[in-house]
């Protein structure tokens, strides 16, 4: 019997996810047009997937809040209890 589009888009994504050693995970989101472009030129310029590109900003954000935030307030973090707005001075304006 032959599949249906739905279950095709399924089988599809689960071999691709399968396919980054069963560590990946699907985002699916809508960003502004011009993210979208810049992401697009970023991976160009450095020969990298655009997953690549927001892995590594992604990183890089992360270590630069970490190597700011006391041992309580990264205890807060990776619980998902740290708000920004609970950050003071040149930790609340990474982003």
């Amino acid at each position: 019997m032959a599949q249906t589009s739905a279950e095709r888009q399924r089988a599809y994504r689960e071999r691709h996810l399968k396919a980054v050693d069963a560590t990946g995970a699907r985002l699916s989101m809508v960003v502004r047009y011009d993210a979208k472009l810049t992401l697009e030129r970023l991976a160009s310029c450095y020969s990298v997937t655009q997953a690549g590109i927001l892995e590594h900003l992604l990183s890089e954000a992360e270590k630069s809040l970490l190597a700011r935030l006391s041992g309580e307030e990264q205890d807060a973090y990776f619980d998902k209890a740290l708000r920004g707005n609970a950050l003071t001075g040149s930790v609340r304006h990474i982003l």
